[in-house]
């Protein structure tokens, strides 16, 4: 494991550290894994250098319990479908606490880091990659994956902390700009328009996003509030920008989503006017 006097911590606080990540580290050693144990120490840390800071008040384990329950959520420990998988019940069990003090722990680390479902400061690194959310930023006023964009604007949302890492520089390649006279995805909306406005109508009083999977070849309505709730909170705001700017033009936001290419874009379409 890492030297714990790695991450900088007060000095009065730094045996309150060494309780309560002496209890996740062992429960991550023996539950869940070295990444788990990364994060709930990095956590604790952060807690410890806020002013005034959180950690002085109640039980060492309490702490560590609500530490490792909010880590949990932004990894989905609890979803049966991850690996490793546990359920919140259990979690709290085999730390001895109740559900409800390490739940409310966690809600309250929540809204004092100002943590989002998708955070990357939070994410396992392992699972990075695989969470699209994260890499959604608004470039020229759309949607996309940054990690399909070149390496220069990757490196400019890297520098404003937008995201973790630049993506060109794993992979050993920038994509290159599409050619903005022949956009595919915007020649796909057009061909699937009569489909997609179709099913927009269904729910048009409700005003939703819809998208159109590449890969599974579907198109899919989602309610914007919860659309808007995947996404991280920069992101949040810019889709709120488009969306609202939508709505006032009488236009439909539609994203195109590319899993191979790890691509997702959208656009603002018009509505056509009903004919007389």
């Amino acid at each position: 494991m890492p030297k714990r006097d790695s991450l900088k911590v007060p000095e009065a606080l730094q045996p309150l550290y060494a309780e309560i990540t002496s209890i996740s580290d062992s429960f991550c050693r023996e539950h869940l894994n070295e990444e788990y144990a990364d994060l709930a120490r990095k956590m604790t840390a952060t807690l410890a250098r806020k002013r005034p800071s959180p950690l002085v008040s109640g039980r060492a384990i309490s702490w560590a319990a609500g530490i490792l329950y909010a880590i949990a959520q932004v990894n989905f420990l609890f979803d049966k479908s991850q690996s490793p998988h546990m359920r919140a019940d259990e979690l709290c069990k085999r730390l001895g606490v109740s559900q409800q003090t390490a739940g409310g722990r966690a809600q309250k680390i929540r809204d004092m880091l100002n943590i989002s479902i998708f955070d990357f400061h939070w994410t396992l690194p392992s699972r990075m990659d695989d969470r699209s959310a994260i890499w959604i930023l608004n470039v020229n006023g759309y949607m996309v994956d940054i990690r399909s964009m070149p390496r220069e604007a990757q490196e400019v949302a890297y520098k404003k902390g937008l995201i973790p890492y630049i993506p060109a520089d794993r992979d050993g390649s920038g994509a290159q700009g599409e050619d903005e006279g022949n956009d595919p995805h915007w020649e796909m909306v057009m061909d699937l328009w009569d489909d997609i406005l179709k099913c927009y109508l269904k729910f048009a009083d409700q005003k939703p996003i819809m998208l159109y999977d590449i890969q599974e070849k579907r198109i899919y309505t989602y309610a914007y509030p919860g659309f808007k709730n995947e996404l991280m909170p920069k992101s949040q705001a810019h889709l709120e920008e488009q969306y609202q700017e939508a709505l006032k033009n009488n236009q439909i936001v539609v994203f195109v989503r590319d899993n191979e290419k790890r691509e997702l874009v959208s656009y603002s379409v018009d509505i056509p006017k009903p004919k007389p």
